[in-house]
């Protein structure tokens, strides 16, 4: 294939996409080196690793028992735990690569999927190509995902956060497609399989998904395009929740024979509810504190998205969802929605209130791109943000 004979989108897409990955790749070089890294849950995900590939070499299919774990007596950790960063991590082991490269290799391949993902999906909504290399940036370059890398090594968790894009990519493509079935065809399935490794990824995060796509699909779409296709989005959904539920429906109704609800588990939001004051300060790095809690922000882009919201709303109200579902993550991360998680189940299986930094990102992103999509809105003012964003994602 001779590349300088492409049409110029073509050439235009794989320089977006080479560049986005070589940025990612630099920017996380340190996960191409053969050691296991220091982090909240590193070593367990090692471990894992290890057991996932040694049960599937077994024969098992699917993965359940992890036959060296418990002084080599053998646990079911995979009835209750996430899938799919261990299976990518057994296929890079069976490629020679070793359990801490496999480990490492894998959370860099969710950085790049998700880069990826959000490129497209922001390129849906007809936004410049300039712009859709930027919002991807600031989608996998922000607080979730770094916290996530260097502090927490929330594995499972950044497979979730990356496939959130192409899930929106799709359900946009579908929601917009006419006249072509094949093409229908393909998003439908697309939308089935996302769903079932966003469920295999991270189930916890399942459930603020869910309103937050509900939402999503309600307001981006106009009521005749929703009526022809919401029964066809949700079909694709229930399937992809058929597709796991060789997972999930052990892992919700075998908890009688685990300590979960008894435990600490559902407990553990009481003491991870950041201030209000410390949300918002972007001034704050990895060093201001020994302190997982102290350290948590929004990050400068999104600080700048609550202004670019606020300015567009006065131009167009009916733009006010995405502020809205920013603010009312903030509200869920910070200790005045302590009273509300008392008396929640649902908001207790979550876990951690931070959980919701990952909406606020997405927000941000969906602010950004009914901002670039106004037609009433300056180019000099657009260059200007252009700017700060890039000056808020490098800080």
């Amino acid at each position: 294939m001779n590349f300088y004979k492409l049409n110029n989108n073509l050439k235009k897409l794989i320089f977006s996409l080479i560049l986005l990955i070589t940025l990612v790749v630099i920017g996380n070089h340190f996960l191409l080196a053969n050691v296991i890294f220091e982090g909240d849950d590193y070593i367990h995900h090692a471990a894992r690793t290890a057991n996932y590939y040694l049960a599937l070499k077994q024969g098992q299919f699917p993965v359940r028992w992890a036959p060296n774990l418990n002084y080599s007596y053998g646990y079911p950790v995979f009835n209750y735990t996430y899938h799919t960063p261990y299976f990518i991590g057994s296929l890079l082991h069976l490629l020679n690569f070793s359990i801490q490269q496999s480990v490492n290799i894998s959370v860099l391949f969710s950085l790049i999927l998700g880069v990826i993902g959000c490129y497209f999906f922001v390129r849906s909504n007809k936004v410049s190509n300039v712009w859709s290399i930027l919002l991807s940036l600031v989608f996998i370059f922000n607080p979730y995902t770094l916290l996530s890398i260097y502090w927490r090594g929330a594995v499972g968790e950044l497979y979730f956060y990356s496939l959130v894009p192409w899930l929106l990519f799709l359900i946009n493509k579908l929601m917009l497609t006419k006249n072509d079935i094949n093409l229908i065809k393909f998003y439908f399935v697309g939308i089935s399989i996302s769903t079932a490794l966003i469920i295999l990824s991270h189930l916890p995060s399942v459930i603020i998904l869910a309103p937050v796509l509900l939402i999503f699909i309600l307001t981006q779409f106009d009521k005749k395009v929703i009526e022809n296709k919401l029964l066809l989005i949700l079909t694709s959904g229930l399937i992809g929740l058929l597709l796991s539920s060789w997972y999930w429906i052990p892992a919700c109704f075998e908890q009688w024979m685990i300590t979960y609800q008894s435990g600490s588990s559902l407990d553990q939001y009481h003491s991870q509810f950041a201030l209000m004051i410390s949300i918002f300060d972007i001034s704050k790095n990895f060093n201001s504190s020994d302190k997982f809690i102290d350290v948590i922000q929004i990050g400068a882009p999104s600080f700048l998205s609550i202004f670019v919201g606020l300015f567009f709303i006065k131009i167009n109200k009916k733009n006010i969802t995405w502020p809205i579902i920013f603010f009312i993550s903030v509200f869920f991360l910070s200790s005045y929605s302590y009273f509300i998680w008392d008396n929640s189940l649902i908001l207790k299986y979550i876990q951690y209130p931070w959980r919701f930094l990952w909406v606020i990102t997405l927000s941000s992103i969906l602010i950004f791109i009914e901002f670039l999509k106004s037609k009433t809105v300056p180019i000099i003012t657009r260059n200007i943000i252009a700017i700060l964003v890039i000056v808020g994602t490098i800080l």
